[in-house]
């Protein structure tokens, strides 16, 4: 079926009739016409294959599977410029690798499973690296108390939660530590061993760990598990709930309050408007008169 529709968008086919129409025709052959097709020679059709594998088959695919093969340098030296830099990654290398020699030894079934496998171990792998957390400290509005603040980014799942344990330092944290999901995600039972495993370790040391900021996906996983979690975690699930930090925001809010914080003066220089910096108030009392005096 791969290489009849390949032949169908070779020969200039674009809507959903033509598939239509291919199937139709190729079931009246075999239903009705097939006493014609013992007729057609074998060399024939042999010929329709290689035809078939010759616009089915990714001709680049031996060029990517070279250059990924190389070093940059090896690269460098023995391709252009631009040729070196179309590599692929060593991985989907490996995927179409995989796939080419499964679908020579078995069927193209057998290795298209084969080759979501190979991917799926390699999505974990990679996903499991980009797991990271950013730290800040501030006080709490109501107590006072220094805060420190664990940023999580990226997925917590079985692959990540090694590293993930390995990011934070019990001992030399305040009392008081929250832990905002608000750019990360909680995904399997593991993230949640990992989690108590987390919370035990402060809670060793008399501090507890707040969760804050859990987005709606992952605030459910976390809710319906809220009876293994240990008692040294505390969840916050209120998702109005904004945690204090400095950070930029391009919008509008943030452009108004830098133009109330920079003085009159400056910003009239700045825009080019052409009144005299020093003298604030006439450049604001200027197109005020105009507009009066339009108006009279």
């Amino acid at each position: 079926m791969i290489g009849q529709s390949m032949i169908n968008i070779g020969s200039g086919a674009r809507t959903r009739v033509s598939s239509a129409t291919a199937g139709i025709v190729l079931l009246l052959i075999v239903m009705v016409l097939y006493p014609a097709i013992n007729i057609i020679p074998t060399s024939a059709l042999v010929g329709v294959m290689f035809n078939v594998v010759y616009h089915t088959f990714e001709w680049r695919s031996p060029k990517l599977l070279l250059l990924a093969a190389f070093p940059q340098s090896a690269r460098r030296k023995i391709f252009s410029d631009k040729a070196s830099r179309q590599k692929i990654r060593r991985a989907d290398a490996l995927v179409i690798l995989v796939v080419t020699v499964v679908t020579l030894l078995t069927d193209l079934a057998k290795a298209v499973a084969a080759g979501m496998a190979v991917s799926c171990v390699m999505f974990v792998f990679d996903t499991a690296s980009l797991i990271g957390v950013s730290v800040r400290e501030g006080r709490d509005a109501a107590t006072d108390q220094v805060v420190k603040y664990y940023d999580v980014h990226g997925v917590l799942f079985f692959g990540s939660c090694s590293q993930f344990l390995s990011l934070f330092d019990e001992k030399n944290d305040p009392d008081d530590v929250r832990l905002s999901f608000d750019t990360g995600y909680v995904a399997d039972f593991s993230a949640i061993e990992a989690l108590n495993k987390l919370g035990e370790r402060y809670g060793a040391l008399g501090k507890r760990v707040r969760l804050q900021q859990l987005k709606p996906g992952c605030g459910k996983v976390v809710r319906k598990a809220g009876g293994l979690l240990v008692k040294e975690l505390d969840v916050s699930l209120e998702s109005e709930e904004v945690l204090p930090a400095e950070r930029e925001h391009f919008n509008v809010e943030s452009f108004a309050a830098e133009r109330a914080r920079t003085p009159s003066g400056a910003h009239a220089a700045v825009c080019g408007d052409g009144f005299d910096s020093d003298k604030p108030d006439e450049a604001e009392a200027a197109p005020m008169t105009a507009v009066d005096s339009a108006a009279s």
